[in-house]
């Protein structure tokens, strides 16, 4: 459960060059002209971005509350 967990946060969380699958996903990533560490992987991370950009613009004060 913690490994799914950790992979729909982020595969950075996941794939160390331990993993079998390393070598096959950087390899995908170089192609695609991507890091492991591009937040374009974690769909929670892009999210917060848009919320975040959006309450930017409304020039409102914000409070982010992690429960972790």
């Amino acid at each position: 459960m913690q490994y799914l967990r950790k992979l729909c946060n982020h595969p950075a969380l996941i794939l160390t060059p331990e993993h079998p699958k390393w070598l096959n996903v950087q390899n995908e990533l170089k192609e695609s002209q991507m890091s492991l560490n591009d937040i374009r992987l974690s769909g929670k991370l892009l999210a917060l971005k848009s919320v975040l950009m959006k309450l930017r613009n409304l020039k409102t004060k914000s409070f982010l509350l992690g429960n972790y």
